[in-house]
């Protein structure tokens, strides 16, 4: 009698569903820095101990910025909103195969833009920081 390694068939879909969304968290958190570099380049970023800046000559303090910013806790909700995206898609695509794939990555680079835009314009909230 030969054992299978596969997992159970109950199993299966709890790891679609955990790929999922897990590949949701990580391409929120691992598509901000980008983000933020293009938003500082066409628009402005904070970068730490520089203050506010823009344009491509500040591409590396961009980078920099954003990396510093996902340490001190940025990662943590971008990983959330990414991960509610990635069961969002399975849920609604009841499967986990090209289209789910790409639909998660779309959607969950997207979701990160709104943390790197609101870092953009947060001293219009709070003031000068």
């Amino acid at each position: 009698m030969e054992e299978s390694l596969a997992p159970p068939p109950a199993a299966r879909p709890v790891r679609a569903v955990m790929t999922q969304i897990l590949l949701g968290a990580v391409v929120a958190v691992g598509t901000s820095p980008l983000l933020a570099a293009l938003v500082g380049v066409f628009f402005r970023f904070p970068v730490p101990f520089a203050g506010y800046q823009s344009g491509p000559r500040h591409l590396t303090g961009f980078l920099i910025g954003a990396g510093f910013y996902l340490v001190l806790g940025g990662a943590v909700l971008q990983a959330l909103l990414g991960a509610f995206v990635g069961a969002v898609v399975y849920w609604w695509t009841g499967r986990h195969g090209r289209d789910a794939v790409g639909l998660t990555v779309g959607l969950a680079a997207a979701c990160a833009l709104p943390g790197v835009l609101l870092l953009s314009v947060l001293d219009w909230f709070i003031g000068d920081w």
